[in-house]
């Protein structure tokens, strides 16, 4: 299994309007052959950190998720609300 933690610091204030921009990707992701979770969490601590949590079942799962137009379209999304991004992997 592969899990990802991947961690957004969002430009001050931005950090709902990026979470509901996502919503409807995680939608589809979540549906995506070989997800096992793909969940958002607020840090309690800090109002313009997110964090995201993905398993995949494995690197061929993950590479799929991460071929897809869906995907590629995070970039762009990004740009209008996020500082900087933060990828841990960990393969269990």
């Amino acid at each position: 299994m592969i899990v990802l933690n991947v961690t957004y610091t969002c430009k001050p204030g931005k950090r709902r309007a990026f979470y509901e921009e996502l919503i409807p990707k995680a939608e589809y992701f979540r549906k995506e052959k070989g997800c096992i979770q793909y969940a958002y969490f607020e840090a309690l601590e800090d109002e313009n950190r997110l964090l995201l949590v993905e398993k995949w079942e494995d690197e061929t799962a993950l590479g799929a998720h991460t071929s897809t137009e869906i995907f590629k379209s995070l970039g762009a999304v990004k740009e209008g609300f996020v500082e900087d991004t933060k990828l841990e992997k960990f393969v269990v």
